[in-house]
């Protein structure tokens, strides 16, 4: 138990009880499941009501039932007719069904899809990955490839990219640890190509999804310019931003700290130091705040509460308790663990004399433009299949290395 609350880990107790209650609710005890679950809310795509659902079924016994005999009975007076209302009734909720389902679902393929895109500015190389969730209106098989982007908006020919389905963490239904078995929907199996790239043949059934995850790695001689050191343990110099976008809600992490940038434009810098504004990095992640007590020798003190919402699809906010888990403060913080998707945590570079910039593509750029350095585009069959309704997300983070002061010596 020691070590574990020096590691920032809770006990053993209130771990597993964190992790019944959340598989309890949400079928998921991982960051990885929580972010599938985001990317599987489409915007446009109704739920019908189970209201509306038990009225149908009920409309449906009472003109099969009861309306079909009497109206049989008083109006036509002839019983046997009932081989023909019957079929016509069963037929017209059958095609009401469908047309109202094709309706409330759409007839188009819909992509949802997160990036986060790290680049070392000091070797050139970059790393992206993606998580998608592709919906489907239609039962079919399709061949599944993403194609990588660098920051300058070309997409990177070089590149190596491994592709793969993304299971959902945890014991809830369609989880990779049921409580019970999962009825097998298909037996036919997909193919990977050659390179790992490529999903091929994969089946996805009428109106269901299925989430995919790609890694890829290539090298770009893109990035914003920074001179940084640190003197007397803060952080002093300058950013700029030497991209063609501008990048929206800046944070500049370094150490324990975290710098506010907000957005910066092509070209514009922003400048860090004694009199910049700073935050402790793990409250600006976690929102908690100062809260006033009453007696005792410390007035005000840190709010230990969790924050943290278990059930948000917000993509954003998944991701940011994802790419710095340990800095906000890890399971104690989230509740939830982040195991399956660990690599995007970037907390430990933080002690390594390095400062990173996080931001993204400003939502205010041309749907086309901001399309053009979004990372990862999701190839179905081919071709991409995003549209301007479905939601995507993409967070750089840009790692600069920092210059320590020499001490000064001492006679």
């Amino acid at each position: 138990m020691l070590v574990g609350r020096l590691l920032g880990n809770p006990p053993a107790a209130a771990q597993d009880a964190a992790e019944t209650r959340t598989i309890m609710h949400y079928g998921y005890t991982d960051l990885a499941g929580q972010l599938r679950s985001a990317l599987d809310q489409f915007s446009g795509l109704g739920l019908v009501s189970f209201w509306v659902v038990v009225g149908l079924v009920i409309a449906y016994i009472v003109l099969i039932g009861p309306a079909d005999y009497f109206f049989l009975r008083r109006v036509c007076g002839r019983m046997v007719l009932t081989w023909v209302t019957f079929p016509l009734i069963v037929l017209a909720f059958c095609v009401g069904a469908y047309f109202a389902a094709r309706w409330f679902k759409g007839d188009e393929i819909r992509v949802n899809q997160a990036d986060v895109i790290d680049v070392d500015a000091a070797t050139g190389r970059i790393r992206g990955t993606a998580w998608a969730s592709v919906f489907s209106p239609r039962t079919d098989r399709y061949d599944f490839a993403f194609q990588p982007k660098l920051p300058s908006g070309k997409t990177a020919q070089e590149a190596r990219t491994l592709t793969a389905w993304l299971g959902l963490p945890g014991s809830g239904l369609g989880g990779m640890d049921p409580a019970t078995a999962n009825p097998a929907s298909w037996k036919e199996q997909y193919d990977f190509s050659g390179r790992l790239d490529t999903l091929s043949g994969v089946p996805v059934a009428i109106w269901s999804t299925k989430s995919l995850t790609a890694r890829w790695t290539a090298r770009t001689d893109v990035c914003p310019e920074a001179e940084l050191s640190e003197e007397e343990r803060i952080l002093t110099g300058t950013i700029t931003n030497t991209l063609s976008f501008p990048l929206s809600d800046c944070i500049l992490a370094y150490g324990r700290w975290g710098y506010e940038l907000g957005e910066l434009k092509p070209g514009q810098s922003a400048r860090v130091g004694a009199m910049a504004r700073r935050r402790d990095l793990e409250t600006l992640l976690t929102g908690r705040k100062l809260e006033f007590t009453e007696g005792g020798k410390d007035k005000f003190r840190l709010d230990p509460t969790p924050l943290y919402d278990q059930s948000s699809v917000d993509l954003a906010y998944v991701l940011r308790a994802m790419i710095f888990f340990h800095a906000a403060g890890g399971q104690r913080f989230t509740g939830l663990s982040n195991e399956y998707q660990s690599f995007v945590d970037l907390s430990g570079l933080l002690k390594t004399s390095r400062a990173i910039l996080v931001g993204r593509p400003s939502a205010d750029m041309p749907a086309a433009q901001r399309s053009g350095v979004a990372g990862g585009e999701l190839l179905c069959n081919g071709r991409p299949v995003a549209g301007q309704n479905d939601r995507r997300l993409t967070i750089y983070r840009f790692v600069f290395p920092v210059k320590m002061a020499k001490a000064e010596s001492t006679r």
